[in-house]
Formats: structure tokens, C-alpha cells, sequence
């Protein structure tokens, strides 16, 4: 429910415009796009030193407290009118980026520790949630709508220390023990995705941008629905299949042939958009369950490269006639060939991986923690790998090269990383093969279903 919280809020501070707020010029929401995406670099690049920030007391109430005071400057315009506040549109924008990104990067640490299909389940039940709330929201009074945004960060940290409360100790977020090279494949799929749907939104007279249509809720829901349907069996390939053909399918212009043209269009681009995130959000947090990779850095990345996508997207789509100096059709044409092509970019790069357990392009290095033993015992991969060790009776030292083999470390790396000589890593490497009865390195890695 908390995620979804805090989709209604930004909707309703910066997306939806529920309010009038006089305060804020029309490029509110792309300066807050750009400060949060900010903010989340800061975070990425300083994750292996902050994280889990769920285990800083203090982030959960600064977050809290940051939301609570961009509400109050948002509101304080429109509550006495006669006042200029301009001035304090800025300081509302940095406070609810900042309270934003950290409580994004919390529940991003959530999703490191509980599977891809639960990270699915929750965010489809969020974007659900979203939509309700922003609906019931619009309807509401002015002064029924202020009570009800500064209460919601109160509500979203409960949310939030409540999901943590049901962990495990031993699933609850750890300081990171493995390190990646940059996630350049789930991020550039995303953010090219991205571009296009801002490109889509700034050219498209439908309602395209609105997370409360039924699109998004129905996307979502499909998602809901299949995993509890087929639970394990779950194909999350499906979600990138079936978002492709309906963002095509999008740029119809149903408007000529059917009354309801325009709604349609917008739903089917909304439906489509949350599936790519449902995707993406499992993936990633796959990557990090799996590998014990940070999940701070994993999804402050994605979100930034995201967030800047789409209003470059917005900004290319609204310029693009005055860039060009063609007329409203032919750039109407040009736009429609480029989101094409972006749409069949993102298809290709998605088909490339086979299934959400590959790589995606991140390259495991060795764990943080001078102490393999102790890398070994708290990364999940370090668990699966030592199952197999004690299956087919391998030594400490032949445990320790699989586990280094399974974070897809070549020979030489592993000499490098344990100090000994390379004849002896491929020694072991030779008498982990004839336990396992494998053949070559493709052959044990897929013992753990890794490509």
C-alpha cells in the first residue's frame, strides 16, 4: 500500500494538478523530475557507503518530515492567494525530491530481499492502490485534500516500517556484500522506453500521462492476477510481450473510428507503461535477492536514468515541429517513426535476455567483505552455491572458487581475488568439474540456472 501512497502524493503535488497551486509554474513537475533523479545519483554513487538505509533510524522520520513541509509550502499559496510564494516553489521542489528519492530507495531495499515475484505482487498492488487514491483524492475538498497530504507520509512510513516489520532477520536488509559493474542493459532498455512514452505524452492529445486511468490500474491488475494464477509458473517475459504490441497498438488514432477513441489510446499506452514497470522493478530486484548486489544502487540508477528519459522525451516531442519546421502531419509522421523504432530497441534488448534470472548485463565482481567465509554465508548466492558443495562433497577452498565461478569470475580473476597461482585455480576449477560431473563453465553455471 505504501508505494501506491506515494504515487498519489506525487500525483497529486506535481503530476495531476488535483490543486491549484499559483506557486508553481508549469515546469514544477520536470525541475522535480530532474532535482529527485539528483538526488538519486547522489545516492547511488555514495550506496555502498549508506546502505541499507533502513537501518538508519533517522531516514524514515527525515523522510517523513520533508514530505510533510513541501505539502505545507505547496498548499500555503493557495490558502492566502494575495501572498507571493513564488520563491518558496523551489524549496518545496528540493525538499520533495529529496523525501522522495530516499523513500523510493527504501522500499527499493525491500524489494532486494523478497523475490521477484513478491516485488511484482506488491508493486502491482501499489500502482492499484495509486490510481483508487487519486481518484477518490479529486473529489474531495480543498481543505479535505491538505489534511489528507500531510497526513499520507505519516501513513506511507508506517506503511513502510510495517513491511519490514514482517521480515525475517535473516531477510531483512544487509550491507551490501557483493559488488556489479554499472546495470547499463536494465537501465538503458528502461530509459529508452521512457523516452518514447514522454515523447508519446507531449504529442498525443489523449489522456496519456494520467496515472489514475484505467489503463494503469488495468495493467497492473493483469499482472496482480497472473501471478496469483500461476504463482511460480509465472512467465514475467509475458509482461514485455504483451507491453509491445499495446504501446503499437497506441498510436492508432482510434479517435476517427470510435467515440471512446481518445480514452482508448491513453489506456492502452498506460497499460502497457505499467507492465514495462512491474517488469523492470522485478528484475532489479531479482538482481539484488540473487547476487546480493545493493539494491540502492541498482534502482537509484534505474530511476534517475528513467525520470530524465521521459521529460527529454516530452521536451523532444514538444519541440520537435519547431526544430524541424515541418508541418503539424509530418511531424506527426516523424515522431510516430522514431517511437517505433524506440519500441523495437526496448523489444530486442528484453529478447536478448531469456528470463529474468540472466545477467542483464551486470558483471558480478567479488564480495565487499574481506572474509569470503563470511560474503560467503550472507549472500543468497553463497547459500545455493555451499547447498551444492555439501551435495557433492567439495572442499572449502573448491566452495570458494564455485562461488567465485558462479559470480562469473574468469580464472585469472580468481587467482587475483584468493592470491594463489593460476595453475592451482585451474586445478580446482578441473576437480570442481569431475565432482560436479560437468564439462566446461557454461555447464556450471547453469547448475544454478545462470547464463
Amino acid at each position: 500500500m505504501g508505494l501506491g501512497l506515494i504515487r498519489a502524493w506525487t500525483g497529486i503535488m506535481y503530476a495531476e494538478g488535483a490543486a491549484e497551486f499559483s506557486s508553481q509554474p508549469h515546469s514544477s513537475y520536470m525541475a522535480f523530475d530532474f532535482v529527485t533523479a539528483f538526488v538519486l545519483v547522489v545516492l547511488a554513487a555514495l550506496s555502498y557507503h549508506v546502505a541499507p538505509l533502513y537501518r538508519r533510524r533517522f531516514v524514515m522520520p527525515l523522510t517523513a518530515l520533508l514530505l510533510v513541509v513541501c505539502t505545507l509550502l505547496n498548499f500555503l499559496p493557495v490558502f492566502s492567494p494575495a501572498n507571493s510564494y513564488v520563491s518558496m516553489n523551489a524549496i518545496a521542489i528540493v525538499f520533495g525530491a529529496v523525501g522522495i528519492a530516499l523513500y523510493l530507495m527504501l522500499w527499493s531495499e525491500l524489494y532486494g530481499c523478497i523475490g521477484p515475484l513478491k516485488v511484482a505482487l506488491y508493486y502491482a498492488a501499489g500502482i492499484m492502490v495509486s490510481a483508487l487514491v487519486l481518484w477518490v483524492l479529486k473529489s474531495t475538498s480543498l481543505i479535505c485534500l491538505f489534511v489528507c497530504m500531510c497526513v499520507l507520509p505519516i501513513i506511507l512510513m508506517i506503511s513502510l516500517w510495517r513491511a519490514y516489520a514482517h521480515l525475517s532477520l535473516d531477510d531483512v536488509p544487509k550491507a551490501p556484500v557483493a559488488k556489479s559493474s554499472f546495470p547499463w542493459k536494465p537501465a538503458l532498455a528502461m530509459a529508452v522506453y521512457a523516452f518514447a512514452r514522454g515523447m508519446q505524452v507531449s504529442l498525443s492529445s489523449d489522456d496519456v500521462g494520467a496515472s489514475s486511468s484505467i489503463g494503469f490500474f488495468g495493467g497492473a491488475l493483469l499482472v496482480y492476477i497472473g501471478i496469483a494464477w500461476k504463482r511460480e509458473d509465472f512467465n514475467f517475459s509475458s509482461l514485455w510481450k504483451i507491453a509491445m504490441p499495446l504501446m503499437l497498438l497506441s498510436l492508432f488514432p482510434w479517435g476517427r473510428f470510435l467515440p471512446f477513441g481518445s480514452t482508448l489510446s491513453g489506456t492502452l499506452s498506460l497499460a502497457a507503461y505499467a507492465l514495462m514497470l512491474i517488469l523492470m522493478m522485478s528484475i532489479l530486484g531479482n538482481i539484488s535477492y540473487r547476487y546480493g548486489v545493493c539494491a540502492l544502487w541498482l534502482f537509484a540508477i534505474e530511476r534517475a536514468t528513467r525520470l530524465v528519459a521521459v521529460q527529454l522525451g516530452e521536451l523532444w516531442g514538444g519541440n520537435l515541429g519547431a526544430a524541424t519546421m515541418l508541418s503539424p502531419e509530418a511531424s506527426q509522421i516523424v515522431a510516430n517513426v522514431v517511437f517505433v523504432v524506440l519500441i523495437v530497441i526496448t523489444a530486442l534488448m528484453f529478447a536478448s535476455e531469456r528470463q529474468i534470472d540472466s545477467s542483464w548485463g551486470i558483471i558480478l565482481k567479488m564480495p565487499i567483505s574481506r572474509d569470503t567465509s563470511l560474503a560467503l554465508a550472507k549472500t543468497r548466492l553463497g547459500v545455493r552455491c555451499h547447498e551444492l558443495a555439501q551435495s557433492y562433497e567439495l572442499t572449502a577452498r573448491e566452495e570458494e572458487i564455485l562461488l567465485l565461478i558462479f559470480q562469473q569470475n574468469k580464472p585469472r580473476d580468481i587467482a587475483r581475488i584468493l592470491q594463489i597461482e593460476l595453475n592451482t585455480v585451474n586445478t580446482h576449477i578441473k576437480h570442481v568439474y569431475q565432482k560436479l560431473g560437468t564439462h566446461s563453465r557454461k555447464e556450471t553455471l547453469a547448475l544454478l540456472g545462470i547464463e
